[in-house]
């Protein structure tokens, strides 16, 4: 049982920092271009342009600025991506409990019962307030975790 929780935790752990990873990725691939659009559109303000086609995309780049940050505001990839991050420390905790329990089994069975008891509760409490992670983010980890890496 113990062996199991360890694997499923491992697994899902891999499977919350890879959607974390994949949101950091977004936030920034969708952030940085705004923010550069948002930046030209707004410089152009302060400059007097008498070029229609210029003007024009002066006024499509800020368009796309606000597409983008519209896109970003949500989404909230970087609040997600958090999410996911907290989801998988705290699924790393749980993990070195158990090592921990492993490592230095209380010798009664009552304090064995009421240690399985309370990481039960743990998990049980995490997956409970994590956010999802898709089946293909899960296949992936578990590939990961196959592949040993």
């Amino acid at each position: 049982m113990i062996a199991d929780w360890k694997e499923r935790i491992d697994r899902r752990q891999r499977a919350h920092f890879y959607v974390a990873e994949k949101f950091n990725k977004y936030h920034y691939a969708i952030g940085l271009p705004a923010t550069i659009c948002a930046a030209v559109a707004g410089a152009t303000l302060f400059t007097e342009v008498s070029d229609a086609r210029v003007r024009m995309a002066v006024g499509a780049i800020g368009l796309i600025a606000a597409v983008l940050s519209a896109i970003q505001t949500f989404y909230s990839h970087a609040k997600r991506g958090e999410q996911h991050r907290t989801s998988a420390a705290q699924l790393g905790r749980v993990r070195r409990e158990i090592e921990i329990f492993e490592q230095f089994t209380p010798q009664s069975k009552k304090e064995q019962e009421e240690k399985i008891r309370e990481i039960n509760e743990a998990m049980a409490k995490i997956e409970e307030d994590a956010p999802v992670v898709s089946s293909i983010s899960d296949a992936i980890a578990r590939t990961t975790l196959t592949l040993g890496r």
